[in-house]
């Protein structure tokens, strides 16, 4: 009973003395944000995973013992993003570069366990205490291969940041390649967190289903009073009770797969009974904070709140223990994006010879084009500083070899990159295809061959509709056709779905968390080639979920979608919202839809014109598009009529014009007949295959008077009358 009441005591009192550190770190409540439609499935396939493997190298150290623990360091090219308020550099958030380089030999000595306070590991846990083979270094080479100090500086939009608002809007702001360089964001963060960190994919060999990859928001953020160390008798503006550059050995362990000691119990949950699944530390009920005494009773004996993954000050914790480096190591092995970081060459100065030939993109073929000869377009990076000069390349469709070519045009110098097309690959039926590139080195050994292939997804579709044109999305197959969608990583994209006692096209990215991704809607191709001007009008219907934002682009293209060179309208979530909802957004009835009209004008007088509508998704919410409508008149113009209805405007005519417009539910041919007021026809148009027409009649030679229009289709036939006052 005296340990218990002890127990009580002790927690009482370093809850109450430091309480601002209970929500010290936003790991855990970020990944519930990434993952908040599966969270548990997450968790549980990630565990499941790593439970395997640590089984493998639990045997394979019986096999080969120390041996196993002979690898070669692996390097971490490290990039700081120091995002702040226009300070000068050593001043508040924009901190000096020997601050950033006293983390570095923080986060140095606490992975290898050469740090000072290992005397402070109590005697039961040092034979549990180890080290991660890695050595975090500054990158001394940027993205492009050019040198650099791995510390950037920008002044964000912003005071301070959120995680759960702000973290796309904070990490935009300066990013690398996020498979290439551990980034690190230094800013102000707000909410009483100090730091947290992104968990590996789970994306890992294995798992039967692909997870998410949310590459351009992976890292770590650590708010600058918090961020270096004073251990070494630095003089840092820092945080006292953690100013020894632990917060960021903490978020980083995160990163590499860790998790709270105490598990993370959910709300009212016994922590005694929740695993943090590694099983030499302690199970703990609640985090530690403050500095416990040497020996601190909790779940079962006695806790290990020295861990890194708790939460005392930094003054109190130094170690990693076996179990926790043996889930790192694993992690760094197989999970992408910590596994590449093995081939940076983020760490490596320029001036050392290396032989590195990259595929930095495939160009063409258009995602969706007419073009059914398509002629690739490769660009080649010199990601090395040895001169390339011929390779070969590897062409293949669906899986299938097609081709070998050789390269042996211009050389490529360090960091130049050349784009490449390839023509003769023969005529391809209207379909879906993807096209595999692998580039071979025939001249030196490829320092990386991991950034020599990649493979593009793209769509021959040749469908021509007439203008004008109206798709209600009511009688279309699922597929959406004869409108394309255009789906790059083949998870989730545009779909039909029922609203309102209708269909709508929707894209579903509530439930989609890969974030950054395009997502297209392309239509068929039309003909506007007679056409002096244009425009177009949707119906759209969305709900931002607070703190996740959405983009819309409507795009428009020439030559049947292989360029989509005129951007036509840009919206926000902010822009195109109803509502706002943390639900799962479905409209119900017609005050959930807004409209749009776009002038197509600068498409007028080209034959091949198509639209795409392209969400970016930022796992906000559910989009639907309806009633999308083409017209042969500039926006100013467009005029529609009761169903089935004539409408004559101006009436009586202005600058001697009158318009006549019919709106059709389905295409028929429509024939307007300008009368006298004695009978004699003076105008005679006919509109083949008409659907929302309008024309405009001159008057300019006729006197003033009364004249009479006749609108007349199969079975449908009406008359107006107009005066004409010059």
């Amino acid at each position: 009973m005296r340990i218990v009441f002890l127990f009580v005591f002790f927690s009482s009192l370093f809850v109450s003395f430091h309480l601002e550190a209970q929500r010290k770190c936003a790991t855990t409540l970020y990944e519930d944000r990434l993952h908040q439609h599966d969270r548990e499935e997450y968790r549980l396939r990630f565990e499941k995973w790593m439970s395997d493997q640590l089984e493998k190298r639990k045997i394979q150290k019986q096999s080969f013992g120390s041996a196993l623990r002979t690898q070669e360091t692996v390097t971490i090219p490290v990039v700081v993003h120091i995002v702040h308020n226009g300070e000068l550099i050593g001043d508040g958030v924009n901190i000096s570069i020997d601050q950033v380089e006293s983390q570095i030999e923080v986060l140095n000595e606490d992975f290898q366990r050469l740090n000072p306070d290992t005397v402070n590991t109590p005697e039961i846990f040092k034979p549990l205490a180890s080290n991660l083979d890695v050595e975090f270094v500054l990158a001394r080479r940027d993205p492009e291969g050019n040198p650099t100090n791995g510390v950037l500086r920008v002044q964000g939009p912003k005071t301070s940041y959120n995680f759960n608002t702000d973290n796309e809007l904070l990490k935009s702001q300066s990013y690398w390649p996020a498979e290439d360089y551990l980034n690190i964001w230094v800013c102000n963060l707000s909410g009483g967190f100090i730091g947290y960190a992104q968990y590996p994919p789970i994306n890992l060999p294995g798992l039967e289903d692909e997870d998410t990859e949310n590459r351009l928001t992976d890292g770590v953020v650590v708010d600058y009073f918090f961020f270096g160390s004073n251990r070494g008798g630095g003089n840092f503006d820092l945080n006292e009770d953690y100013d020894q550059g632990r917060t960021t050995t903490h978020e980083v362990g995160h990163y590499f797969g860790l998790r709270h000691i105490w598990g993370d119990p959910a709300f009212n949950e016994n922590g005694c009974n929740v695993d943090d699944f590694v099983e030499d530390t302690p199970n703990a009920e609640e985090p530690h904070f403050g500095c416990p005494p040497d020996v601190f009773y909790g779940c079962s004996g006695v806790t290990m709140f020295q861990n890194y993954m708790d939460y005392t000050d930094d003054a109190c914790m130094n170690l990693f223990t076996t179990g926790q480096a043996d889930r790192m190591q694993i992690v760094l092995d197989n999970s992408p994006r910590r596994n590449s970081l093995k081939n940076s060459l983020g760490a490596i100065p320029p001036d050392i010879d290396i032989y590195d030939i990259s595929l930095e993109a495939i160009l063409k073929p258009a995602n969706v084009s007419m073009n059914n000869t398509p002629a690739p377009i490769i660009r080649v990076l010199n990601n090395g500083n040895e001169t390339i000069g011929t390779f070969d390349i590897q062409l293949g469709i669906n899986g299938d070899a097609v081709a070998i070519i050789t390269y042996g045009g211009d050389s490529i110098f360090t960091g130049q990159t050349i784009d490449i097309e390839i023509s003769g690959l023969g005529q391809f039926a209207e379909g879906s295809y993807n096209l595999e590139v692998n580039l071979v080195s025939t001249e030196l050994p490829d320092f990386n061959e991991d950034n020599n292939s990649g493979s593009k997804f793209f769509i021959v579709d040749r469908t021509e509709e007439i203008v004008p044109y109206r798709e209600t999305f009511e009688d279309l197959s699922p597929d959406l056709s004869p409108w394309v969608v255009y789906n790059p990583d083949q998870i989730l994209g545009w779909r039909l779905n029922d609203v309102n006692d209708g269909l709508a096209a929707e894209m579903p990215m509530f439930e989609y968390d890969q974030l950054g991704e395009e997502d297209w809607l392309v239509s068929p191709v039309f003909d506007f080639s007679g056409l002096m001007s244009a425009s177009m009008r949707f119906d759209f219907s969305y709900a931002q979920r607070p703190g996740f934002v959405d983009k819309l682009l409507v795009l428009g293209s020439v030559n049947g979608g292989e360029d989509f060179d005129y951007d036509l309208l840009e919206l926000n979530s902010d822009e195109m919202k109803v509502t706002e909802s943390s639900d799962p957004w479905q409209p119900e009835d017609d005050s959930d839809w807004m409209q749009r009209t776009i002038d197509l004008s600068a498409l007028a007088g080209r034959d091949s014109v198509r639209i795409a509508f392209v969400t970016v998704n930022g796992n906000s919410n559910n989009l639907f598009i309806d009633d999308v409508e083409f017209f042969l008149t500039s926006p100013d113009q467009i005029v529609i009529p009761d169903l089935n209805n004539v409408l004559v405007y101006p009436n009586p005519t202005i600058n001697n014009q009158t318009n006549v417009a019919i709106y059709s539910d389905q295409r028929t041919d429509i024939e307007m007949v300008l009368y006298s007021s004695t009978g004699k026809i003076l105008r005679r148009n006919n509109f083949q295959n008409a659907l929302n027409q309008s024309y405009t009649f001159d008057f300019t030679d006729l006197q003033a008077g009364m004249y009479f229009v006749k609108v007349a289709s199969p079975g449908f036939s009406v008359v107006r009358r107009i005066i004409h006052q010059p």
